[in-house]
């Protein structure tokens, strides 16, 4: 622009070169010519305006583009500076991520723990018709609360922990608080077996809420047989007594308390008598036995002349594992679905050939159920003694079960999830005959993941190491 003016007052200076020759071309013409001097001397003017209209345009072309560019620079380096500011926030929000990850999970387990336990205690409280402020009570005082009558110290304790005694003194009863997470169960003579069976299911934590929520509402015997063990969880999960007293749930299922039963007839039998009660029951309630522990086996048998396969499903909650001669849980599992051949006096009647036919069958697994109970056979028949004996050698487990997928009917498992397990509870049988010994139990908390060792009212916290691996049990 500034150039384009200088060049504009150079045009006017009479000491320049144009302006020389142009009066030098004046002079010399002739007179008849000067009629031509005047159209001359305006197309020069005229050229010169021209060329200071061109000047101008151009230089206004510059300016524009000087501003164009200037205002693109801006806006590139502005998109720049949002880029990396977004850069350096992704960078300030990566740099402390796994924190803020760990605090947020932190922070979500803790809601989900408290909507949990509220869960629980509502429960519990429409089940018992607690008052409201049964919840906020201390129990770590020597008498009743005055101003809280409802106060039961959970669930009826008041009577054996809190009544008088025949000198009208009061025992202390912090001398049979619990000092840990979980409480124990009172031994009725040789109940070890039971305690054991009944401390596994409590800490499923789906079964136990299954059993919250099942409606007590009569004084039938399957309605009384729930309410005591209702009762009997409830004191497992909310007394802050030592150990709770399994007596009116044994009353209940009419059980000789002096003698020592085998702990797989009792589950077998509770499993399904409580499983019967939630099936028969008018409400339809979701089958607590079945949806935690029910999985469906398929015996497929095959015509060895015309080659036919015929299913017959079968439901279960436990799976007989036999270990004679085994030394771990696959291979006993591998020799649950070897196929046997029936022939001779076991030949089988086959539909199609309509006829009795040797054939191959063998069990496989359609459905597998969240928790899978194996039940381990050491107590085996004695031909020379007709009496039971114990099966002494040494058994191995997996921490985590995986492969359960060779063991199942091809195309009809649904997801991976389903063939891996962890363990979470093993029984134990300290002593070397069948007829009597002790029963403990070690059990993995679901929350926490710490395992806990139940030996009826004595409760202690151990190392995951040490889970199974007792030397006089087995």
């Amino acid at each position: 622009f500034f150039f384009s003016v200088a060049r504009k007052k150079s045009s006017r200076n009479k000491h320049s070169r144009s302006y020389r020759n142009r009066v030098r071309s004046h002079s010399n013409h002739s007179q008849p010519q000067e009629r031509s001097t005047v159209p001359s001397s305006f197309s020069s003017q005229l050229k010169t305006a021209r060329e200071l209209f061109v000047s101008l345009f151009l230089s206004f072309l510059h300016t524009l583009h000087y501003i164009f560019t200037s205002l693109c620079i801006f806006c590139i380096m502005g998109r720049n500076n949002n880029r990396r500011n977004q850069q350096n926030k992704r960078t300030t929000n990566r740099t402390p991520s796994n924190q803020e990850q760990i605090r947020q999970q932190k922070l979500k387990e803790e809601r989900e723990r408290a909507e949990r336990i509220k869960r629980e205690e509502r429960i519990l409280t429409n089940t018992y018709k607690l008052a409201p402020n049964f919840w906020p009570c201390k129990l770590q005082h020597k008498q009743n609360c005055k101003d809280k009558p409802d106060c039961l110290r959970c669930l009826g304790e008041e009577k054996e922990f809190l009544s008088p005694s025949p000198s009208n003194k009061r025992d202390d009863p912090t001398e049979t608080l619990r000092k840990q997470t979980y409480g124990g169960l009172k031994n009725l003579g040789s109940t070890c077996y039971m305690n054991c069976i009944l401390q596994s299911l409590f800490m499923n934590r789906n079964f136990r809420n299954a059993i919250y929520e099942f409606p007590v509402d009569t004084e039938e015997k399957n309605d009384r047989f729930m309410k005591a063990f209702q009762t009997l969880f409830a004191q497992l999960q909310c007394s802050k007594k030592k150990s709770s007293s399994p007596e009116p749930l044994a009353k209940q299922l009419k059980i000789q308390t002096s003698v020592q039963q085998d702990v797989q007839e009792f589950n077998n039998l509770l499993m399904n008598y409580i499983d019967d009660i939630f099936k028969n029951h008018e409400s339809k309630l979701p089958r607590a036995v079945i949806e935690e522990y029910g999985g469906i086996s398929s015996y497929q048998t095959r015509c060895q002349e015309c080659k036919n396969i015929s299913c017959s499903d079968a439901s279960f909650i436990e799976i007989e594992l036999s270990i004679l001669g085994k030394k771990d849980l696959h291979s006993c599992l591998k020799s649950f679905v070897q196929s046997e051949t029936l022939e001779g006096a076991n030949q089988y009647r086959c539909d199609n050939c309509e006829k009795l036919v040797d054939a191959k069958r063998r069990r496989l697994f359609r459905s597998l159920p969240p928790v899978l109970n194996f039940q381990l056979l050491r107590f085996i028949y004695d031909p020379e003694t007709f009496t039971k004996k114990k099966y002494m050698e040494s058994f191995s487990f997996p921490r985590k079960l995986t492969g359960m997928k060779q063991y199942c009917i091809k195309d009809d498992m649904e997801t991976e999830g389903t063939f891996e397990y962890d363990l979470s509870a093993v029984l134990l049988h300290i002593g070397d005959s069948a007829t009597h010994g002790h029963y403990i139990a070690h059990i993995r908390d679901e929350e926490t993941g710490k395992w806990w060792q139940f030996d009826d009212t004595e409760v202690r916290e151990i190392e995951a190491h040490q889970v199974g691996d007792l030397d006089e049990a087995t």
